[in-house]
């Protein structure tokens, strides 16, 4: 509230200083009115709105956000674009190679004719992986696979949205000869990626008893020589086989044949034969030549004991067998096991060996026997009354290393195109889901512009509600703080002049 004076004291002049507050106040007020108008901005500092600025910067930059997942969406979209324009020309080409090939089924060709169709549809296929060769977007090989192994899938994410988690995700098979005809007879290729380990025997068919066998065993103060146990010596040093009986005890299980324990407190070594022989050893198989630093023997054997006689099989225990596959195999490559084909993306799927184990064990089909895995082996168990007569497992692989594959239709006659028909449609099929895949993808991106167009116009909205100035208020204000301003100005001359009517008490 303002403070009234006595116009008779002239020391403090309280209604001057009354005018020049509210001069100031309008002035003020005046200045930050002139400010919104030049700037268009109702808040131009903190100090006009600190909350409302706050607010204003979040929804800034969420708008910032916004308008580049718009640049994001287009973009993928273009990416898209391409790797459909090549799907396009991949299933004209494979259109045109069922022509060919249905052509070629019939008997009223020749061999010659025959020849010669062979050869375009070897073309074609060369067409194929040139197109997917050339369907490039900055440095992607869309249609080469994960990072252009010819095989899997190329994982596209899209940052479609200003929130970290406002992403859409698509793959890109892989596009070419050897994934499109994986199986055919028709491609030809380098050897592939995934290995199998040769058949390991866990359990052989019916039980087996290891030989047993204990002894005393001394060196004395050995400075050289030798141990011959079962055939295998074992020369003494520091540099050689052993230099004390507990370092011999690992040089003959090194070595294999028995699994040894050695009792430092009886001086005592016990043998267990690791594969069942049915000939037992004796003392006279085991021979001690050492000496010491004088020239003359030490150390012996003594005690022989025959704890468990040796016998390849007792009863009929199952077999148990297994395959470990030491490398994945990729889409495409086929692993063979007695006989039967099974084809990777087609019978068995898995990014890993484990998973591709665990897949082949509920397809892989046996005679006599149960099929499991256990990590990455495959593990073949003999069903029903086992006969002791371990079977023979034959395995082999086949598929493409690093390339897209060839076609080589040369020895193909009439029946064999005819076949190949099938491989033609399932390939079609294939371009189909890749069709499919590709336009959901292409529907997600159109959905997602419509969303950010929206979001961008609602937060810009917001953000103008906050930050610009109101210009017909702003403008009424004006003119209110400029009349206030003159009527300040008089109020403060007229204050000022006020105390000089004190000079009549002085005359």
């Amino acid at each position: 509230m303002s403070a009234f004076g006595d116009l008779n004291r002239i020391n403090t002049n309280i209604q001057s200083l009354n005018a020049r507050f509210n001069l100031n106040r309008v002035n003020k007020a005046l200045g930050q009115n002139l400010l919104s108008l030049s700037t268009g901005l109702k808040i131009n500092r903190a100090e006009d709105n600190a909350a409302g600025l706050s607010i204003a910067n979040k929804l800034r930059s969420r708008v910032a956000g916004l308008e580049q997942a718009m640049n994001n969406v287009g973009d993928a979209r273009s990416v898209l674009n391409i790797a459909e324009s090549g799907f396009d020309q991949v299933m004209e080409r494979l259109i045109e190679m069922k022509t060919l090939a249905t052509r070629a089924s019939t008997d009223s060709l020749g061999s010659t004719e025959r020849g010669f169709i062979g050869k375009q549809i070897a073309a074609i296929g060369k067409d194929i992986n040139d197109i997917a060769n050339q369907t490039v977007y900055q440095d992607f090989q869309l249609l080469n696979g994960n990072n252009g192994s010819f095989s899997g899938a190329l994982s596209l994410t899209f940052q479609a949205g200003e929130r970290a988690s406002s992403t859409i995700n698509t793959q890109l098979d892989a596009l070419n000869i050897s994934q499109l005809f994986s199986g055919s007879q028709a491609v030809v290729g380098p050897e592939p990626v995934g290995q199998v380990s040769d058949v390991t025997t866990l359990n052989p068919s019916g039980t087996s008893t290891p030989g047993v066998y204990s002894f005393d065993l001394s060196i004395g103060d050995v400075t050289s020589g030798s141990i011959q146990i079962a055939g295998a010596t074992y020369t003494f040093g520091v540099f050689n086989d052993f230099n004390n009986l507990f370092v011999l005890q690992d040089a003959i299980n090194a070595e294999g044949t028995y699994s040894a324990v050695y009792n430092n407190l009886n001086g005592r070594f016990t043998l267990t034969e690791n594969t069942p022989s049915a000939s037992d050893i004796s003392i006279n198989d085991i021979s001690v030549n050492l000496t010491d630093g004088s020239g003359n023997p030490t150390g012996g054997v003594s005690n022989f004991s025959l704890d468990q006689q040796s016998a390849p099989v007792t009863s009929a225990d199952a077999g148990v067998y297994a395959i470990d596959i030491t490398s994945a195999f990729q889409d495409g490559e086929t692993f063979s096991v007695a006989g039967s084909n099974y084809v990777m993306g087609t019978d068995f799927t898995g990014a890993t060996a484990v998973e591709q184990a665990a897949s082949l064990a509920q397809v892989i089909s046996f005679a006599g026997h149960t099929i499991s895995s256990d990590g990455n082996s495959i593990i073949f168990t003999e069903s029903g009354t086992p006969d002791g007569v371990d079977p023979t497992i034959e395995t082999s692989t086949a598929g493409f290393e690093s390339g897209q594959g060839s076609m080589d239709l040369s020895s193909f006659d009439a029946n064999a195109y005819r076949n190949f028909i099938s491989y033609i449609d399932r390939a079609i099929s294939g371009m189909s889901r890749r069709f499919n895949a590709i336009g959901i993808a292409q529907n997600s991106l159109n959905i997602r512009e419509v969303t950010l167009s929206r979001s961008i116009s609602a937060n810009s909205s917001a953000i103008s509600r906050i930050m610009d100035a109101d210009f017909a208020k702003a403008q009424s204000e004006s003119i209110r703080l400029q009349i206030l301003q003159q009527t300040s100005i008089s109020a403060l001359a007229q204050a000022n002049f006020a105390p000089q009517a004190v000079l009549g008490f002085l005359r």
